[in-house]
């Protein structure tokens, strides 16, 4: 809820339909944060249903989230209850996200994960946007985020080595390529010790030599 805002919101309603590419039924609903509250989704979890108490307002927070296995659309519907009434409060100032400040009472997101489709070919683009609604105003639709599926062939190897050596510090160099992909990011070089078991030397490294 922008700081601007003039009111807290008392229901807010999150949809993201997946695209066709994706397996929609990996779906796994992981958390909903919201004025500084966490709920954790239990493993394996499509649809889901909670209550949840914020310290800004009396009123509870019914939380609910599920797939559409049919359409590949997940709806949060977030929203404050009168306890009394069970509708929505009709105190206009009541709700449970707040203009937000410095104590980020006015911040939520939702989170989950899903699996592309099987047999995607490399460079598929897996494009994704989310709606919000807050209570009775128009969707605010979320930027949207491209993932690109690399599943092109890296190589690598190390530089010849000398037959002999003879001193303190052996310069070794090693490159690789993955020239359909996404590009190397770091690398992993492991050394073994007159032919006994590998382990690592040096992890996660940018660099092609090192002594």
């Amino acid at each position: 809820n922008q700081p601007t805002a003039t009111l807290p919101a008392q229901k807010v309603v999150v949809t993201d339909t997946l695209a066709a590419n994706l397996d929609w039924s990996t779906v796994q609903l992981n958390q909903v944060n919201f004025n500084n509250v966490s709920l954790a989704i239990p493993d394996g979890t499509q649809t889901y249903r909670s209550q949840a108490n914020v310290s800004s307002d009396a009123n509870p927070v019914s939380v609910a989230a599920q797939l559409n296995p049919a359409t590949g659309t997940i709806t949060w519907t977030l929203q404050s209850v009168d306890p009394v009434t069970g509708g929505s409060p009709a105190n206009p100032l009541a709700g449970f996200l707040p203009p937000n400040g410095a104590s980020n009472a006015g911040v939520g997101s939702v989170v989950f994960t899903v699996q592309p489709k099987a047999g995607l070919t490399n460079g598929t683009a897996v494009i994704n946007q989310g709606s919000i609604v807050f209570d009775v105003n128009a969707p605010i639709l979320t930027n949207t985020v491209t993932n690109t599926i690399d599943s092109s062939t890296v190589t690598s190897a190390v530089g010849s080595l000398p037959a002999t050596f003879s001193g303190t510090a052996l310069p070794v160099s090693w490159s690789g390529s993955d020239s359909n992909g996404s590009g190397i990011a770091s690398y992993n070089i492991y050394v073994s010790t007159d032919n006994g078991p590998y382990s690592v030397w040096l992890s996660g490294t940018s660099l092609t030599t090192a002594n």
